[in-house]
């Protein structure tokens, strides 16, 4: 229930803050690399500025609108550093103004039973992989459901968004996809894995853009995203 922060590259603790009470399960600096978001088994999310010992933003289930039973699973912020995105291991999604500490809406939720994995932005738009195999692409102004896309069989394990509004998406279907975010649609298909797909990054080769699959056969297969 601690979270260590490291001096890179010496490798020295720097501080270990333990507001939580349970297992955390995701954590990510806001875009400005100043407050450090962490989120937890017990459903509870916790904004912290590292160079004061009192959390900037506590939210558990005791505030029924944030009510994770089964804990937080994903988190995300916005390129502007003012929204936190959270979904549950209960298909749950939550929106956070991280200014004010409130909860300010729900998004189209992915099931009961059904874990967010994966929460990944562009711009005004999130997107949210679970394990039912969807990625819901919603509003933050709005707070309203863009478009899904469907194309995996099995559950989502990572979003990278990349390029000019493309994002790539890894599953345990053993393929990954790239998608048109703005149009919807689903631009090429990745296959080579023997096996689930347990993350995947994007990179450059050159000045090809390519996608790096982990596979859980022990495997890193390159792919183009494009062509």
């Amino acid at each position: 229930s601690t979270v260590w922060i490291w001096n890179f590259p010496s490798g020295t603790p720097l501080l270990v803050l333990s507001a939580h009470d349970s297992a955390l399960t995701a954590g990510l600096w806001t875009p400005n690399g100043k407050r450090l978001l962490t989120v937890s088994q017990s459903g509870t999310l916790i904004l912290t500025d590292p160079r004061t010992p009192t959390p900037e933003i506590k939210l558990s289930a005791d505030d029924a609108r944030f009510a994770f039973e089964d804990g937080i699973t994903s988190v995300g912020v916005n390129p502007a550093g003012t929204l936190a995105v959270v979904g549950g291991a209960d298909g749950q999604v939550r929106v956070v103004h991280l200014g004010k500490g409130d909860v300010v809406g729900a998004l189209e939720s992915h099931g009961q039973g059904e874990s967010v994995e994966s929460i990944a932005f562009y711009n005004d738009l999130v997107l949210t992989g679970g394990t039912d195999g969807k990625i819901h692409i919603s509003d933050t102004t709005t707070l309203r459901l863009r478009s899904s896309l469907l194309g995996h069989s099995d559950a989502i394990t990572s979003l990278n968004v990349h390029g000019d509004g493309l994002v790539t998406s890894s599953s345990a279907d053993r393929t990954l996809r790239t998608w048109d975010i703005r149009r919807g649609e689903e631009l090429r298909v990745h296959k080579g894995h023997a096996g689930p797909v347990l993350g995947a990054s994007v990179g450059k080769r050159g000045e090809e853009e390519v996608v790096v699959g982990a596979g859980d056969e022990g495997v890193c297969l390159v792919f183009a995203t494009r062509g």
